[in-house]
């Protein structure tokens, strides 16, 4: 559904957060009677208009539409201010607070402050000590009130104007790093682990393949859990799969309730396959081709497989026959964008 506003997007996670809190939900109700009493309301005089507000939000599904002309406040700013959510200090306004002085508490040219008001803060900057990397400031803070105009578009102004003593603070430092370079090594170079990174990849061919075979742990493919040689053979019982054989057993140290536990599964050993690392969608697209009528019960875990993936498209991509050439070259336009920004972050020279 289109909103008013883009981030209104946001509204349905707010929401179920203040249903689980009591706290918040009796927030929430006061804060919209705070805004749309008499003292708060803007009233809208051209019936006319308010009609066709009204019709407009009825026509869209909005609630923020009518929100906005019953209080000037959107369903978030409603929902922001009951959950406590702080607002961002830079609006479309403009600036939000408004600097008044610099960090040294002297006053900005052209802005207008009494002289008992920069007296007051004067006396605060002085005698406040701040923290290491911190400063005070005068400033104004303000509310962004929306409102509909003739041809129903949105308008903002500042509301609400609030003048105080605004403290900055810089985080501290930490750690600091120093990067000592390897020597006579660039990407892609061959490197051997010395330590296995996990029980189930206990070799370099199993970390070589499991970027191609994790993906087989949201269907119904084993990929070698419960022996000896995980991410390194693949099967189901059923000898559609393939002539090679393996039966997933309870191994303490690898997995103790894997994937067809004590049944025989068919399929690939990919042990001895000459495969240099990188990616490729060759195994996946095999199986699930296997599957045949039984290509509607592959995906047993479809949203561990998107987890994996990053995201939906796989699957459906895989699921419309799509070939390995077609699903990477829909990855093209976001790699590139991608690799434009690593260049950036290289410590070492790029592949060749």
């Amino acid at each position: 559904m289109s909103t008013v506003l883009p981030r209104e997007e946001a509204v349905e996670t707010i929401f179920s957060k203040i249903l689980a809190s009591p706290e918040a939900s009796g927030r929430l109700s006061g804060v919209f009677y705070d805004h749309i009493d008499d003292d708060h309301r803007l009233t809208d005089n051209d019936r006319d208009h308010f009609l066709q507000v009204l019709f407009h939000a009825y026509q869209n599904g909005d609630i923020s539409a009518l929100l906005l002309e019953l209080c000037g406040r959107s369903m978030f700013d409603l929902l922001r201010e009951a959950y406590l959510i702080p607002k961002k200090f830079h609006g479309k306004a403009g600036e939000n607070p408004v600097l008044l002085t610099d960090a040294a508490g002297e006053l900005l040219p052209g802005e207008k402050v009494s002289a008992r008001e920069y007296a007051k803060f004067k006396e605060t900057y002085e005698h406040h000590e701040c923290a290491p990397r911190s400063a005070l400031y005068l400033a104004d803070g303000y509310d962004l009130v929306r409102t509909y105009t003739e041809g129903l578009n949105i308008t903002e102004e500042k509301d609400n104007r609030k003048r105080g003593v605004l403290a900055l603070y810089a985080l501290p430092d930490t750690c600091k790093l120093h990067i000592v370079k390897m020597e006579n090594w660039r990407h892609g170079d061959p490197y051997w682990l010395p330590v296995k990174p996990s029980p189930n990849l206990p070799n370099d061919q199993s970390i070589r393949l499991y970027p191609s075979l994790c993906f087989f742990e949201g269907t119904n493919i084993s990929v070698g859990r419960g022996t000896y040689y995980p991410f390194q053979i693949l099967g189901a019982p059923d000898a559609r799969y393939g002539d090679f054989t393996f039966t997933p057993t309870s191994l303490p140290g690898f997995d103790t309730k894997p994937l067809h536990k004590d049944k025989e599964c068919y399929g690939t050993d990919l042990r001895e396959y000459p495969f240099t690392g990188g990616l490729t969608l060759k195994f996946l697209l095999d199986f699930y081709n296997k599957a045949g009528n039984d290509q509607a019960f592959f995906f047993t875990r479809p949203q561990w497989f998107d987890l994996l993936a990053g995201t939906k498209e796989l699957r459906f991509q895989i699921v419309r026959g799509l070939k390995e050439d077609e699903i990477r070259a829909s990855w093209q336009p976001a790699l590139n964008k991608y690799k434009k920004i690593r260049k950036k972050y290289l410590l070492y020279p790029d592949y060749r």
